[in-house]
């Protein structure tokens, strides 16, 4: 299954926007509007150079492990599964953290290559890219559309087009993470995703069931 559409949701609920919203309002409180956009930019172009990698590394991952497609997707099915059920159970409307401001006086630290001119500094690599942007369950979906689109240029062409799409949609949520909270309100985001969690089990089911007829486990 890796039709544009199905791809399409998998990547939106494990590495779309909805989450990234609170932690990139917190990471950036207190920084002007270029400051923040700059910031989403490169949370952006980290994540989108980690997701891809991840995704052609996992051909030969999965190749050198032997791990079968239907394998990978009963895994990713039940970490969905248990993703959204967590989810269902524990739901409850919390406060998004405040960062402690910087002192007036101080000035932004000066980015090197050591630190590819602040990719891999706070708050970009954590907690914006990791594990806000790149999820575990996300991971476990790169490595599923590797796998079911290996030796197929024309199918992996397509699974990176709607990843960029999802980094896209990512640093529009995280350019306007502030505004969107002071207009939506962090209770509507929260809500919002409880409501989808409740997709994400269906599509985890969805997942294994299938799984298991390719494997003719199941009629």
């Amino acid at each position: 299954m890796t039709d544009s559409a199905y791809v399409f949701t998998i990547f939106f609920l494990t590495l779309g926007p909805l989450k990234i919203i609170p932690p990139a309002a917190a990471a950036t409180a207190g920084l002007g509007w270029r400051e923040v956009v700059a910031i989403a930019f490169k949370a952006s172009v980290l994540a989108t150079l980690i997701a891809l990698a991840i995704f052609y590394g996992g051909n030969h991952i999965v190749s050198a492990w032997r791990v079968s497609v239907e394998a990978i997707a009963i895994a990713g099915g039940v970490l969905l599964f248990v993703t959204a059920l967590r989810m269902i159970t524990n739901f409850s409307l919390v406060e998004v953290p405040q960062a402690a401001a910087a002192p007036q006086a101080a000035k932004p630290p000066a980015h090197d290559w050591r630190t590819l001119f602040g990719l891999l500094e706070r708050p970009v690599l954590s907690p914006i890219v990791l594990p806000a942007t790149i999820t575990p369950i996300g991971v476990v979906a790169l490595f599923y559309f590797a796998a079911a689109t290996y030796g197929n240029p024309a199918a992996q062409q397509g699974i990176v087009l709607v990843l960029l799409q999802i980094m896209g949609f990512n640093f529009i949520a995280m350019a306007l993470a502030k505004p969107i909270l002071r207009v939506v309100g962090l209770a509507v985001l929260q809500a919002l995703g409880w409501v989808l969690s409740a997709l994400q089990a269906a599509l985890a089911i969805q997942i294994i069931l299938g799984s298991l007829r390719r494997l003719h486990v199941l009629p």
